[in-house]
């Protein structure tokens, strides 16, 4: 893994497609070098028709990338830290194989068709004769042969299945999206998750650019909670003057009042 990591990195071609075949000839087990020489001629053919199918190089290595060249079960950051990496190499491999393999792609002499059978002759009967037209100041609907085609403008409906909030995270870090499918992010940023994919990934949008729905690195991410305003409590008669209770009659005042 880290030796392919390694090739993956360098920028100079001619060095990487070197380095490239030491490691894949005189490194790989045979059992793996086996494989290579049906899957990479396979997945140059399928880029091949990647007009119609979209799967180009740098596709079918995100596909086959993390497959072929896996990362250490240990070390679960490597699988995004090497991501670019990987996919580089994975790239190289697909467009280089006809290097790597030449003996696959040699010339090989053209197998011989039978010669084709003569062809039959086909007979093919004259048009009938078009009729003269008729010469009727009436216009009938019924009368004209040809199918009357009504034009119908057919707009696609709208998906009414819209994708509900499960949670939020919060970014720990900056990360910058390898792909078109990923979601990138700053640090602080809220994201907005739809669906969990398990421990490395969730599929959910960027709160700034909610148009935008992907996968999410959890490896740069925390649980978020949304504060809550705290509820205001009112006291009735704050505001106003305080009352006090008269204090309760001593025997002084009874007899005092009893007198009077």
């Amino acid at each position: 893994y880290s030796e392919f990591v390694r090739i993956g990195r360098i920028s100079d071609l001619n060095t990487r497609f070197a380095a490239l075949q030491v490691a894949v000839h005189k490194q790989l087990p045979e059992a793996h070098r086996e494989l290579l020489k049906v899957l990479l001629p396979f997945l140059r053919l399928v880029s091949q028709h990647s007009a119609a199918n979209k799967m180009t190089t740098s596709n079918l290595a995100l596909v086959f990338g993390p497959t072929l060249i896996p990362a250490p079960r240990d070390d679960m950051a490597a699988m995004l830290r090497d991501s670019t990496a990987v996919n580089n190499i994975m790239v190289y491999l697909i467009e280089s194989c006809d290097r790597l393999f030449p003996e696959l792609f040699a010339a090989r002499p053209a197998a011989q068709e039978p010669a084709p059978e003569p062809a039959v002759p086909i007979e093919i009967p004259p048009a009938p004769a078009a009729a003269p037209p008729e010469s009727d100041d009436d216009d009938d609907e019924e009368s004209d042969p040809r199918p009357n085609y009504v034009m119908v403008s057919a707009e696609p409906e709208a998906d009414s299945d819209e994708d509900e909030e499960i949670g939020r995270l919060r970014a720990k870090h900056n990360y910058k999206p390898r792909s078109d499918t990923e979601v990138g992010f700053k640090a602080g940023d809220i994201l907005i998750v739809y669906e969990n994919l398990g421990k490395d990934w969730s599929r959910g949008c960027n709160s700034a650019d909610p148009a935008r729905v992907g996968f999410i690195a959890n490896a740069y991410v925390e649980q978020y909670t949304e504060p809550r305003a705290a509820a205001s409590v009112h006291h009735a008669g704050r505001d106003s003057a305080p009352s006090f209770a008269p204090p309760p009659p001593t025997p002084e005042s009874l007899e005092e009042e009893s007198m009077t």
